[in-house]
């Protein structure tokens, strides 16, 4: 059987009989070939043929310690659902940076709560790709504010830098950071005991008693009397004592003077007695 070459230009298909096509110019089959090539490279996956947060995460060896996280703080749902989340997501090195002992301290059950509360201060509700990002706080769904630093030299997510960005998920976008966050700590409430109540103020009502009360007045005279007459009163016979004690000694000075003189007046007529 024999092929045209215009068959061939075409892309006629050989069949048990020829069928010819019609006419072409070069340029016009040229343009219809180009359109098809074209059509099968510009065709991508939609995003039903993205996995989920989660799947990305399992997939990635180097986030096995954050999927194991999120599965005990149950939080694996949350992040396969809907959404659309953006999650700041920390490397395996990046948990291995924390104090020795804070992974195993984080997942033990009784501290579930502090867990929950570190683990979803890495995500944000909507989807936000770096091209979205812009200097300034943004509120996580722990409900506590991270603060994005977009310059020149990359993105920062508080002090964690974002190593990786904008992984497509079918629910929301990864950014890759090289730190795990720590949410801020809300400091206890202060109780203090408030002071007791102060006391009204005693007021005293003035009682009135019916007539008056007089003190009887001590009667000082007799004791002032009897003062004065033990002090100076004597009896008659010390007052007689008393005299002739202060007169007695006036009474000898004349005795003895007169006695003197006599002596004298002795003395003189016994001198002359002997003279004559």
């Amino acid at each position: 059987m024999t092929i045209a070459a215009n068959d061939l230009m075409c892309g006629t298909v050989v069949m048990a009989e020829p069928i010819c096509c019609p006419t072409t110019t070069a340029a016009t089959v040229v343009t219809t070939v180009t359109a098809v090539e074209v059509t099968a490279v510009t065709t991508v996956p939609t995003e039903a043929a993205l996995g989920t947060i989660i799947d990305l995460g399992a997939e990635n060896a180097d986030f096995s310690t954050l999927v194991a996280a999120l599965t005990t703080a149950g939080l694996v749902d949350t992040l396969a659902g809907d959404g659309p989340y953006t999650v700041f997501a920390p490397t395996n090195d990046a948990f291995a940076a924390l104090p020795a002992g804070t992974v195993d301290f984080l997942l033990l059950p009784e501290n579930l709560a502090e867990l929950q509360a570190v683990l979803t201060y890495h995500v944000v509700s909507g989807s936000y790709l770096s091209s979205d990002l812009v200097s300034g706080d943004v509120v996580t769904i722990n409900g506590a504010p991270v603060t994005v630093t977009v310059s020149d030299a990359g993105i920062m997510v508080n002090d964690a830098n974002v190593v990786m960005a904008d992984i497509l998920a079918s629910n929301g976008v990864i950014h890759v950071i090289d730190k795990v966050l720590i949410p801020p700590v809300e400091p206890e409430p202060v109780t203090t005991t408030p002071p007791p109540p102060t006391p009204p103020p005693v007021t005293v009502e003035p009682v009135e008693i019916a007539g008056s009360i007089s003190m009887p007045t001590p009667d000082m005279s007799g004791a002032l009397f009897s003062a004065k007459s033990g002090k100076g009163s004597k009896s008659k016979a010390e007052k007689k004592t008393t005299k002739t004690a202060k007169a007695l000694p006036v009474k000898d000075a004349k005795a003895e003077k007169v006695k003197s003189a006599k002596s004298t007046k002795m003395a003189k007529v016994s001198h002359s007695m002997r003279s004559g």
